[in-house]
């Protein structure tokens, strides 16, 4: 069965892609393995795993309280490339944004839970927006933490990680039980 894609122009079909096939995705543009779509016509890479195919078109995020942020195919900046408010990485894939402010978000940012258990830290953290703290440092990494940038913080103490490094400590501890 062919499926039709608004952020592409050809046809897509359900596959399942080998992890050493190599592909990427062309949404949230990280490896692909599992359950995908992919293009049919032969020669083009287009991919998409099988929740970036069945994103929601609009989501409300609480960093955006004020608009919508819209799914787009496609940074729509010259260069084709656009930095995320999140976490200040530039990104060429899908993108949620507030075409009226100019906000614009990773579908992996738009998608980290709001609160998560700390396995370096004994108490629930806490994803704070626009930190604007001063002198603290990251509870994983000992790096600061920037001005503006997000971050998961404890209330009940003076305890914070950057968003990359707890979702790398997760990915660190899954692998050391495979």
């Amino acid at each position: 069965m062919l499926n039709q894609h608004f952020s592409h122009r050809h046809p897509l079909a359900a596959a399942t892609v080998a992890e050493d096939d190599g592909a990427i995705c062309s949404g949230c543009e990280l490896r692909l393995s599992g359950d995908a779509y992919k293009c049919t016509k032969p020669k083009c890479e287009f991919h998409l795993h099988d929740l970036c195919f069945s994103l929601p078109p609009e989501i409300h995020h609480p960093s955006h309280p004020k608009h919508p942020l819209i799914l787009a195919g496609s940074p729509p900046y010259a260069g084709g490339d656009f930095a995320c408010d999140a976490c200040g990485d530039l990104g060429s894939g899908f993108i949620y944004r507030c075409p009226r402010c100019q906000f614009d978000l990773h579908i992996h940012c738009a998608a980290l839970p709001e609160s998560v258990a700390g396995k370096s830290h004994g108490h629930p953290l806490r994803l704070v927006f626009h930190y604007k703290g001063k002198g603290f440092c990251c509870g994983v990494c000992e790096g600061g933490l920037g001005h503006g940038c997000w971050v998961y913080c404890c209330g009940d103490c003076d305890f914070g990680v950057h968003v990359d490094c707890f979702v790398g400590e997760d990915e660190d501890e899954d692998e050391e039980i495979e």
